[in-house]
């Protein structure tokens, strides 16, 4: 796991992913299998950064 040797974290728990969601300017979002939302979790904080832009290709 640890072949780039940047010491990169084995887990990551509930929070880490919620977190990443956040940075990535969506709102978290938990789904069942029939993609049905079971729990809709805070958005982004807007004071935090920017609105997300759409990346240039």
């Amino acid at each position: 796991h640890d072949a780039d040797n940047y010491g990169t974290p084995n887990k990551l728990t509930r929070d880490d992913l919620l977190d990443l969601i956040r940075d990535a300017g969506f709102r978290p979002v938990e789904r069942n299998t029939r993609y049905e939302i079971i729990r809709d979790y805070e958005g982004p904080d807007p004071a935090r950064r920017e609105a997300p832009q759409p990346m240039r290709v």
